[in-house]
């Protein structure tokens, strides 16, 4: 499971790994705007967020 979070503005941003999300967002659930992504963009989050 790997989840990252960062925070800019008044927002929250988390990236989970696809099917394995925790279960913390189950807890905010109402509060959560959910937006999926796959392939390259996902992997230079990944690696952006790995090298912080």
């Amino acid at each position: 499971l790997y989840v990252a979070m960062t925070r800019a503005a008044e927002n929250l941003f988390l990236l989970t790994t696809a099917g394995q999300e925790s279960p913390f967002l189950a807890e905010i659930n109402g509060l959560v705007d959910r937006e999926e992504y796959r392939g390259q963009r996902a992997q230079d989050a990944h690696e952006y967020l790995s090298n912080r």
